[in-house]
């Protein structure tokens, strides 16, 4: 924040208090005459409660052992008030991060190259998936690393679209991560901006194709119908969609993968402070048999993509519940400065009406403790779906 929008924000501040100020030293001191101004009692105690933050703040200065750098505490405040939401996604932004957003990571858990999430056990980031030829490969990252700092900053408290916003940056600059498995070293990565293929396909048996979708953001739903179209080339009749751990990725790009299986009708709706409806206007792409695996990391739009083409009898689902994490977020940018907030605004619900958030999406046929050795043949979940199409 610059110096000029510092001295307004002071200033707007000293104006605020002393006009507080002023309003609660004449509610004290006036007797009860028809010039009288009441307040709630509530509203009483918010006044004081900023009158607190203030005293805090002093507070800090004048006895902290470490001190206290004032914007910190401003940033504290603020991150504070949105985090006691406790909805597990809303989140407040500062400007540097805030207008990256926009630019496609919102939603994605790809950066430089790295498919990143978040390992429970350690708190560190994960990388799940590397793409060749990319910046992170490039610097020597490998799949599997555990990332335990991004410049210097612990990855612990970070989300993976925290990590996925400090891992970009204006090209050709460099960002440092420390790899921890089990000793930390620092690899450097020069920055690069690119879109990755999420959408890969195979030929799983001689008349089934089958298409894995890493993330439905870049530019992952034309990928899709490319990959449809490369397969239908092979006269496949049925088609397995495996959705296995994917989480990321934007609702409009997850709506327009599943509207090349759905001829016409309701795709997926948001109800909350918005309400939002999705439906299918282009018709069908494939019109065979379709399985969609699922697992606990199938989650946000890719579960918005699932109940699409199950409620609209498009596609049979095999393979362990979703995860339940379907929130949809509304974006605030504050006036007074470059920060921003991710509000979630209101949640997913399936065409049949069903709340996604907390509860998932339970498949047609349950398969649990897939072996994932690589092989067509030891993928037990895999195998459950051509035996569905058989």
């Amino acid at each position: 924040m610059d110096k000029k929008k510092v001295t307004a924000l002071l200033i707007a501040v000293f104006v605020t208090a002393s006009a507080v100020s002023a309003l609660v030293t004449y509610k004290l001191t006036k007797g009860r005459t028809k010039n009288d101004i009441y307040i709630s009692e509530e509203e009483y105690s918010d006044i004081m409660s900023y009158f607190e933050l203030d005293e805090i703040d002093h507070a800090l200065k004048t006895y902290s052992v470490n001190g206290a750098d004032h914007g910190a505490v401003l940033e504290g405040a603020k991150s504070g008030m949105v985090t006691s939401l406790k909805d597990g996604y809303s989140a407040y932004y500062p400007g540097s991060l805030f207008r990256l957003l926009g630019s496609g990571a919102d939603g994605s858990s790809i950066s430089q190259g790295m498919m990143l999430m978040k390992n429970q056990n350690t708190g560190y980031l994960e990388v799940i998936k590397l793409f060749a030829d990319s910046p992170a490969a490039n610097a020597g990252i490998n799949e599997k690393d555990s990332i335990s700092k991004i410049d210097g900053m612990r990855t612990e408290l970070m989300t993976v679209e925290e990590g996925v916003l400090r891992l970009m940056g204006q090209d050709g600059t460099k960002v440092t991560v420390t790899v921890n498995n089990g000793e930390e070293h620092d690899i450097a990565i020069t920055r690069k901006t690119e879109q990755y293929q999420v959408v890969f396909t195979d030929m799983v048996s001689d008349k089934t194709g089958m298409i894995k979708v890493f993330e439905f953001s870049q530019n992952s739903a034309s990928q899709l119908r490319t990959a449809v179209e490369a397969l239908k080339k092979e006269d496949v009749k049925d088609i397995v969609i495996d959705l296995r751990n994917c989480s990321g990725g934007f609702v409009s790009q997850a709506c327009d993968a599943a509207d090349l299986f759905i001829d016409a009708g309701l795709m997926a709706q948001a109800k909350g402070k918005d309400e939002k409806t999705w439906n299918a206007m282009t018709g069908v792409l494939f019109d065979g048999d379709i399985v969609i695996i699922t697992d606990g990391g199938t989650s946000g739009v890719a579960e918005v993509f699932t109940a699409a083409l199950h409620d609209n009898g498009a596609a049979r689902t095999v393979g362990t519940k979703t995860a339940g994490k379907a929130p949809y977020f509304s974006y605030v940018d504050l006036q007074n400065s470059s920060d921003g907030l991710k509000l979630v605004s209101a949640w997913f619900y399936t065409p049949k009406g069903e709340l996604i958030e907390g509860k998932g999406l339970q498949p047609d046929f349950l398969k649990s403790s897939p072996t994932r050795s690589g092989t067509i043949e030891d993928d037990e979940q895999l195998q459950a779906a051509l035996q569905i199409l058989d």
